[in-house]
């Protein structure tokens, strides 16, 4: 145990305090993200409104990636793209590509959600992109 938080940092689980040797190459679930998704409001003279509404808060880990030319061919051309990982739920089983992320004051467009190698409905691996202000 004193081998794995030396070389991987705290891994307690935060709701049973147990060991979580699983999550050792994933990183720490040290952070507090914002679920949002899409709604859409129109307006009395027909045209609408796109805003996005939050359903859920789980914790995640958040990694800083450099994937841009992987998703140049896609049309996104973010500057900054970062990669959560959050624990599989009944909430983060909703997440679409259509939804976004918050952390923080940064929205963060969805760009690919795929289990993770550290078993099947155990673990979430989101790539992102941070979004401008006011888009």
């Amino acid at each position: 145990r004193q081998f794995i938080e030396r070389h991987f940092g705290d891994l307690h689980d935060r709701h049973s305090g147990a060991l979580d040797l699983t999550m050792a190459g994933a990183g720490a679930l040290d952070r507090r993200i914002t679920l949002l998704a899409p709604f859409e409001d129109r307006d009395a003279a027909g045209g609408v409104t796109r805003s996005f509404d939050p359903f859920g808060e789980v914790w995640a880990s958040r990694s800083d990636i450099r994937d841009g030319e992987r998703f140049a061919a896609g049309g996104v051309t973010a500057g900054r793209m970062t990669r959560f990982v959050v624990r599989f739920s009944t909430v983060t089983e909703r997440i679409t590509e259509r939804d976004r992320i918050r952390l923080g004051d940064t929205d963060h467009e969805i760009l690919g959600i795929k289990e993770t190698a550290h078993g099947r409905r155990r673990y979430l691996e989101i790539t992102t992109a941070a979004v401008e202000p006011g888009a």
